[in-house]
C-alpha cells in the first residue's frame, strides 16, 4: 500500500481495529499492518490516536474514563492491548419500531426464502419477540404456516378445514398449493381448489387441521400462477393522491395504474381486499394520502382521525 493513507483508509481502520481487538484481545504492530494492509509505522500514528478518541461524559468534556486506552508499555514492545473501551462493549438495544421494522421485513422475505433460510428467519423474529416482547399484528398462523410451506416443497396436496368470509364452513378441502403470499398482515395460499375445479386464494388464519397429504400436487395446470388480488370475491377498488413524500405507501401496489397530477400529487387506483386495514395505512402518512372516490372509505378515516384526536382531548 502506498505510503499515503486517504482519510477513507484511516476511518476504515480506526473502525474496524477496535472491535477486532477487543475479539481477539491484542495483536501485534507487524499482524495488525499486514491484516489491515498497511505498514507498520501507519499503524503505529493511528493506534496512537486511540487514546484521544472516546464518547464525552455527563460534562459535555471528554475526561480520562471516557476515552479509550491502550497498554503503552507492550505498545513500546509493538503489542497493541486495549484496556479501555467506550460505549462499544455496550449490549445494543433496539426500540419497538426498529423490531417491529426487522420482523416485519424478514416476514416479508420469508415468502421468498428456501426451507433452511426461512428457519433461521423464523429464529430470528421468534428471538425478538422472546427479548423485546415485540407482539405482532398478524394472526398467529405458526402450525398452518409450517404445513403450506412444508406441501409446496415437497408437491403436495393439502387438506384443511375453512370458514369463509360469510361464516360459511368447509371440512376436507383439498388444494394443490401454487404460493404462499403475504398481504396486508395476513397469509394467504393461492392454489388449485379440487373442489371449486379452479384457482382460489385462502387466508390461513380461517384454515384449521391443515394436513400435508400423501397425494402428489398437480402444479403444472396453466390455471395455476401469482395471484392477482383483484381475482377476490372481498376485492375492491378505490382511487388515492399521494404527495410525493409519502409514495412509500404505494409500495404494496407496485402494479397500480399511476399518473402524476400537476400538483406533483401521485394519482393511483388501487386494488385492496381489506377496508380496514387500508385506513390503517393512510393514516401512518396523515395528510399525505387521500381517498379520492370511496365515500365510505373517507368517512371511515375520518372517524377514525376523530376517535384517535378525543384521546388526547380525553387525556389532557
Amino acid at each position: 500500500m502506498s505510503a499515503a493513507l486517504s482519510a477513507a483508509n484511516r476511518f476504515a481502520f480506526m473502525v474496524a481495529v477496535v472491535p477486532y481487538l477487543m475479539e481477539t484481545g491484542g495483536a501485534s504492530v507487524r499482524e495488525l499492518a499486514e491484516r489491515f494492509e498497511m505498514t507498520p509505522d501507519q499503524v503505529r500514528r493511528l493506534i496512537e490516536t486511540i487514546a484521544t478518541s472516546g464518547v464525552p461524559g455527563d460534562s459535555g468534556a471528554y475526561l480520562d474514563m471516557d476515552l479509550f486506552d491502550i497498554n503503552w508499555d507492550a505498545f513500546d514492545r509493538g503489542e497493541v492491548i486495549l484496556t479501555r473501551t467506550i460505549a462499544l462493549d455496550r449490549v445494543p438495544r433496539l426500540s419497538s419500531l426498529e423490531v417491529a421494522a426487522i420482523v416485519t421485513g424478514l416476514q416479508l422475505l420469508d415468502v421468498s426464502l428456501d426451507p433452511a433460510a426461512a428457519s433461521i428467519a423464523e429464529s430470528v423474529q421468534a428471538k425478538l419477540r422472546q427479548d423485546t416482547g415485540y407482539i405482532a399484528g398478524s394472526s398467529e398462523v405458526g402450525d398452518e404456516l409450517s404445513a403450506v410451506r412444508s406441501a409446496l416443497n415437497l408437491g403436495r396436496t393439502l387438506s384443511f378445514d375453512y370458514v369463509d368470509a360469510h361464516g360459511t364452513h368447509s371440512l376436507g378441502r383439498r388444494v394443490d398449493p401454487a404460493g404462499l403470499h403475504r398481504y396486508e398482515q395476513e397469509w394467504y395460499l393461492r392454489g388449485w381448489c379440487h373442489s371449486a375445479q379452479a384457482m382460489r386464494t385462502f387466508r390461513l388464519s380461517r384454515m384449521s387441521r391443515v394436513r400435508v397429504t400423501e397425494d402428489a400436487a398437480t402444479p403444472q395446470k396453466p390455471e395455476l400462477r401469482t395471484p392477482s388480488w383483484s381475482e377476490s370475491a372481498a376485492a375492491q377498488e378505490v382511487t388515492v393522491r399521494v404527495d410525493p413524500t409519502a409514495l412509500a405507501f404505494l409500495s404494496w401496489y407496485a402494479d397500480a395504474p399511476r399518473t402524476v397530477m400537476p400538483s406533483g400529487e401521485v394519482e393511483a387506483r388501487i386494488v385492496y381486499v381489506d377496508g380496514d386495514a387500508l385506513v390503517r395505512a393512510v393514516m401512518a402518512f396523515p395528510g399525505r394520502v387521500r381517498i379520492v372516490d370511496d365515500p365510505a372509505l373517507s368517512d371511515a378515516l375520518r372517524a377514525r382521525a376523530r376517535s384517535a384526536l378525543s384521546r388526547y382531548h380525553d387525556a389532557s
